[in-house]
């Protein structure tokens, strides 16, 4: 049966400024879903089916609003140090308290190789960001 929800998007009254902002996916993938490689791209074509999104991007300038957008996040936003100190001490309250219960069976091994994986993917991240924006031109 197929996505029934193919426009995974948000979008946002920003009462500041009085415009909407369209948020184009999840957080899951603000900045890539840091289960996968460091270097997924920061700045891709929408997904098939993500029509608003899709249509957006072919605006003048909207490519490079988006790439401006992105580089403020990790030049101005993105901590590095403080994601990755923030996840420890996450990390340390699981080592200390165990897992909480739920439908999936997972071990201290599991959350530990999980761990590992999303703490390298933060402690690349910004650095494979910089690289994609400056292959691109932005």
């Amino acid at each position: 049966m197929g996505n029934r929800h193919p426009n995974n998007y948000y979008v946002y009254d920003d009462p500041a400024t009085g415009k909407f902002v369209l948020l184009p996916h999840g957080a899951d993938y603000s900045l890539g879903n840091g289960v996968g490689d460091v270097r997924m791209p920061a700045v891709s074509e929408p997904k098939l089916g993500a029509t608003t999104a899709a249509r957006l991007r072919t605006l003048p300038g909207t490519e490079e609003r988006l790439r401006a957008a992105v580089r403020d996040v990790i030049d101005r936003v993105w901590n590095t140090d403080a994601l990755l100190a923030r996840a420890d001490a996450l990390a340390a309250l699981v080592r200390a308290n165990g897992l909480p219960a739920t439908r999936e069976p997972w071990t201290m091994d599991d959350f530990e190789t999980a761990f590992a994986a999303r703490r390298a993917f933060v402690a690349g991240r910004a650095d494979a960001v910089r690289a994609e924006l400056e292959a691109a031109g932005g």
